[in-house]
């Protein structure tokens, strides 16, 4: 008994994980069916403009910050100790200034935080997969990878919603400083983050929006993308999409 029950709770907490992702938040009752989600009316689109259907160009602060160098922010990151909930030192990103693409994700794996990297094992491997000449067709050392959130841990219910925000405007300093011709963000948490929105990601997905003027596609994360290998085919547009926008730009810049 103990046994089964074990099983269908594990099995319960996967499904609500999954559509957690995709940014299920109810159901109707009664419920027609765990495997059917009833995901919430569709709202306005978080800063669209009336009539045209084209979302404004979000920038989270009335007045950007400065634009400062990386290695400035990473001495400062370094010495942060904001979140008492942090499992580890901050986790700054991989990549340098001028890269072309910059990748986010929500935040840190334990296994990113204890190799000191953004994407790990099998999830890396997808990655490449995603970047390389079949897909984007984009070198890695052209891309900047980085979190939302700094520290593992963050995010939960020690953290505070001021040292979510600081982490929040530290992403949007280093943007500033990359300069990236397009951002890809990975992942619920990071795509309503950027987008200051609270629409789930399978309706910000597959169209592209802009942060501070800069393009910006949100899409699957590839750890999530290798336990739900159904939502490839749709990750695989939201790259086309974003190819073809970068394409664009990287040729408006030379």
């Amino acid at each position: 008994m103990r046994v089964a029950l074990r099983k269908l709770l594990t099995e319960l907490r996967r499904t609500v994980a999954y559509q957690r992702e995709l940014g299920v938040e109810w159901y109707e009752f009664p419920l027609p069916s765990l495997t059917i989600p009833v995901p919430l009316a569709p709202k306005a689109a978080v800063g669209a403009k009336a009539g045209d259907g084209e979302p404004r160009r979000l920038c989270p602060v009335v007045t950007s910050p400065p634009r400062q160098g990386l290695d400035e922010l990473r001495r400062e990151l370094a010495d942060c100790r904001r979140c008492p909930s942090a499992a580890g030192p901050p986790l700054f990103g991989v990549g340098g200034a001028g890269a072309d693409l910059m990748v986010v994700a929500g935040q840190p794996s334990p296994m990113e935080l204890k190799e000191r990297t953004v994407f790990t094992g099998e999830g890396f491997k997808l990655f490449e997969k995603m970047m390389g000449p079949k897909a984007m067709n984009l070198p890695l050392e052209r891309i900047f990878r980085c979190h939302l959130q700094k520290c593992g841990g963050c995010g939960e219910q020690a953290d505070t919603a001021a040292e979510r925000a600081w982490c929040l405007h530290f992403l949007h300093r280093q943007i500033i400083a990359v300069q990236p011709a397009a951002i890809l963000v990975f992942g619920v948490e990071a795509a309503q983050a950027l987008l200051a929105s609270d629409q789930p990601l399978f309706r910000l997905r597959g169209r592209i929006h802009h942060f501070c003027s800069i393009p910006l596609v949100a899409s699957y994360h590839p750890d999530f993308l290798l336990e739900h290998a159904e939502l490839k085919k749709m990750a695989w547009q939201d790259l086309q999409l974003l190819q073809g926008r970068l394409t664009h730009e990287l040729r408006g810049r030379n």
